[in-house]
């Protein structure tokens, strides 16, 4: 018997990358202020003045606003207001408002309203909050706690 592995995995291989099974991501270089666009699943943004109706993908530096966040975003200065995605690290600049259930903000030195999601490392303020705030120090603060830890 001939061993076929070899030519079942290329042949395989074949056939998928020609069913249009390859990924390419786009990197989006600055969204300015005034404009607006969406940020496809896959594709990154660099720098954010404008407006994000929808984030699928990375937005890296946010001073604008971002409408509807599922994914990353890594550095917030401007507003997110419906989180479901990351906030890696929210500046004192920085307001997540409506981190929900299935949201998370893991370095917060701004502003967190209505939280039913998590905060990691919470330095300054949530208010409203309905899910979890972890690590608070002593400089963190949690406004009206409606039962979420």
């Amino acid at each position: 018997m001939r061993n076929r592995t070899p030519k079942l995995l290329a042949f395989a291989l074949a056939a998928v990358m020609t069913m249009g099974m390859t990924v390419s991501a786009a990197e989006i270089d600055r969204n300015e202020e005034g404009q607006t666009i969406d940020v496809p699943f896959g594709d990154t943004l660099i720098w954010n003045w404008g407006t994000v109706k929808t984030n699928e993908g990375n937005v890296q530096s946010n001073y604008g606003n971002i409408i509807t966040n599922k994914n990353y975003v890594t550095e917030n200065r401007g507003v997110v207001t419906d989180n479901h995605g990351t906030v890696w690290f929210n500046y004192s600049d920085g307001t997540v408002t409506n981190n929900n259930s299935d949201g998370t903000v893991t370095t917060n030195n701004g502003t967190v309203k209505n939280n039913y999601g998590i905060v990691e490392n919470n330095f300054r303020i949530v208010e409203n909050n309905y899910g979890t705030v972890k690590n608070s120090t002593g400089g963190g603060l949690v406004v009206n706690n409606f039962g979420g830890d």
